[in-house]
């Protein structure tokens, strides 16, 4: 995809409207161009900040006396205008009008806002994809409500789309089970017990939250793909923003474009990158699941390239002290530490140091990609 197509698709990319192939085409551009990946990173904010603005709100007393009339005179086409306009000549006349009934537009938006904000944190709206989706025992025949404490279930031909609350949607895969916890202005809350969803939340930080039996999905405003299977391990690909992968005092920063493995009872793997090799991801998972899996250590620093810094840089809070060192040494020859980054501090895991660092190579992520890539 080129890069003005890029472009003119990221309004669809981020609100997931765009096929799977198209989708494809923009990611990979993405991958591989700062310039779009900024504009979709603006874009992100923009409505992580409007998702941020105040929702209680209460309109003035007065507001509906000054609405109604508007929309009686709307609805019979008699805007009237003050007599100094009308004086000016029918252009501007027209050019008022079209103003004044875009503003009686405006007014009831608000209206439909503050009702609809209310009544989201009641329940989720559910629309059938595909098959015989069900809430309760209710078959979704078309669109219903998933209310807290109700189970969702698709069989293995069904597919389902939820309405996350005002702050995004997911579609549910095949065979998944989901429960709705809790939803409110402050929390929205999922168990998954199995099955697939691809998530699109625009909202503060931690405000979307995800529970599998091997960790807790928290959304740090993002787009993601959740793969829950049958023993409750799971796996989650981040396709825009951030996702903090959480159990049991163990959390794995997983960003745009990589990936993490959890499995039931030891929580969250190392993440890496989805251009990764599979012989690195095989290493990662060994060191994380496997009782025999530290001899992996000296295999994973030397397949390590550049694109898999995000994984040397969680291994460094991972590795026992005596081994923190090489870590250090190999992740510094692909990763230059920032001036303030000591290995004294980096071999006491000082907190500061290692944000610095992950901030570090996140701003230079894109290019990092491209070095790779053209290999």
């Amino acid at each position: 995809m080129t890069h003005q197509e890029t472009l003119d698709n990221l309004n669809d990319y981020i609100d997931r409207s765009l096929t799977e192939t198209e989708r494809a085409k923009v990611a990979e551009h993405l991958q591989t161009c700062e310039n779009c990946s900024r504009e979709m990173q603006k874009l992100n904010n923009l409505l992580f900040d409007a998702a941020a603005l105040p929702k209680t709100v209460q309109p003035s007393r007065d507001l509906w006396n000054e609405i109604h009339p508007r929309l009686e005179l709307q609805q019979r086409k008699i805007i009237p205008l003050p007599s100094a306009i009308r004086q000016k000549g029918s252009g501007s006349a027209a050019l008022i009008r079209s103003t004044l009934r875009m503003a009686a537009i405006l007014f009831v938006g608000i209206g439909t806002f503050l009702l609809t904000t209310r009544t989201s944190e009641r329940f989720w709206e559910v629309a059938r994809l595909e098959g015989a989706p069900t809430v309760g025992e209710n078959l979704v025949a078309h669109t219903g409500r998933l209310e807290v404490g109700q189970w969702l279930e698709t069989n293995e031909t069904s597919r389902a789309r939820i309405a996350i609350a005002d702050i995004g949607h997911a579609q549910i895969g095949p065979n998944s089970k989901l429960r709705l916890l809790v939803t409110r202005e402050t929390e929205h809350r999922l168990e998954m017990l199995r099955g697939h969803m691809k998530a699109s939340v625009y909202s503060p930080p931690r405000i979307f939250i995800v529970e599998t039996p091997s960790a807790t999905a928290v959304d740090l405003g993002c787009a993601y793909d959740l793969f829950v299977n049958e023993a409750g391990n799971g796996t989650i690909h981040v396709t825009s923003g951030e996702v903090s992968m959480e159990f049991n005092g163990i959390k794995s920063f997983v960003p745009m474009g990589t990936m993490c493995e959890t499995k039931r009872g030891i929580g969250p793997g190392i993440p890496y990158s989805d251009l990764s090799s599979e012989e690195m991801r095989q290493a990662l998972r060994s060191y994380d699941f496997e009782e025999s899996g530290k001899k992996e250590l000296n295999t994973i620093l030397r397949m390590a390239t550049n694109i898999d810094a995000i994984s040397l840089w969680h291994l460094l809070s991972r590795v026992q002290a005596p081994e923190r060192r090489d870590v250090y040494e190999r992740f510094a020859e692909l990763v230059p530490p920032p001036k303030d980054v000591t290995l004294e501090g980096i071999l006491k895991l000082d907190q500061n140091m290692l944000e610095s660092w992950l901030n570090e190579f996140a701003a230079r992520s894109f290019s990092l990609k491209r070095l790779f890539s053209s290999k």
